[in-house]
């Protein structure tokens, strides 16, 4: 499938708009329950494609929790054809972004020791979309089972290797136990008492939150987000908060626990709103770095569908 270049087609409006719909609705389409889906003995309960195994992550993953498919694998048209497979008629596809490099400019930079100029190479890159379809349109076979209720210590097991593998992990304390947060002057997570939740599922789902927060620390990812001192609120807060909970709701996914990381889920979608409808960059950037903290808590290079052009 070829890359759409539809200079009419404006991805970021598109990734907003969809957004947006979904929140004013009071859906936290990032929070979407999927289905376990069985392919070739292995199986896949987050958005992957169907063909390559690869995981589509950051916004590409929350674009694909849109669609009211529950099973978790795309594919291209091209795809589909080259498993020996059809599209169903009428089915709905859409669009995957990605960044496509251009033809690089050059740019004249002066010399620290001289006067001299030399010309420097300058990669660019475009943000570009194509399209794919999930599996239930196609003919092509997928096994698909409910998301099986997995026991508290199988839960706490996941969970906590998740946090055992984070690298330059911030100090985890108990000084308060009516509140969580992070606090990057001392570099501290405090948690409430994991019996202060009703489930292990709902701990982990707070700390994996604060834990993004504290990514943003400046041993670590040095997120801006996190070095301004910004009111609730604020364009910064808000991206933050935006950040803590997209970066959530994907380690909850690989473990396959719900998210529930919000007490005051209103406050917060209405304050996202305000940036959405006013940036429409506002929740593909927060995507972006929410990705980072995710992979930094999982020490974690991985490879993902959609880095590149598709052939």
């Amino acid at each position: 499938m070829c890359a759409k270049a539809d200079a009419k087609f404006d991805v970021y409006e598109f990734i907003n708009e969809q957004i947006i719909t979904q929140l004013e609705k009071g859906v936290l389409p990032w929070r979407k329950p999927w289905k376990v889906a069985i392919v070739e003995g292995m199986e896949y309960s987050v958005p992957h494609n169907y063909a390559t195994k690869r995981p589509y992550t950051g916004v590409n993953a929350f674009l694909l929790a849109l669609t009211p498919y529950r099973t978790p694998m795309f594919l291209t048209f091209n795809q589909v054809k080259e498993k020996g497979g059809m599209v169903k008629q009428g089915a709905a596809s859409l669009p995957i972004v990605f960044w496509k490099p251009i033809k690089p400019g050059r740019r004249s930079v002066k010399n620290d020791k001289s006067k001299d100029r030399s010309d420097v190479r300058e990669d660019k890159l475009v943000l570009r979309y194509y399209r794919v379809f999930n599996i239930e349109d196609t003919t092509l076979p997928v096994e698909i089972r409910e998301p099986k209720t997995q026991p508290e210590p199988v839960v706490i097991e996941a969970c906590q290797r998740i946090v055992d593998q984070m690298p330059n992990r911030p100090r985890l304390v108990y000084n308060d136990p009516s509140r969580c947060y992070y606090r990057p002057a001392l570099d501290v997570v405090n948690m409430a008492p994991a019996q202060n939740f009703k489930k292990a599922e709902d701990y982990y789902s707070v700390l994996f939150h604060e834990l993004v927060h504290a990514t943003g620390h400046s041993s670590r990812l040095n997120r801006a987000e996190l070095r301004e001192m910004a009111p609730f609120g604020s364009q910064t807060y808000s991206k933050e908060e935006l950040t803590a909970e997209l970066g959530a709701a994907y380690l909850c996914g690989v473990t396959g626990i719900s998210s529930v990381t919000l007490d005051n889920s209103t406050a917060y979608i209405n304050g996202w709103l305000n940036k959405l409808r006013g940036d429409k960059r506002f929740f593909f950037e927060a995507a972006q770095k929410a990705q980072k903290a995710a992979n930094y808590i999982q020490n974690l290079t991985p490879t993902y569908e959609a880095e590149s052009q598709p052939a």
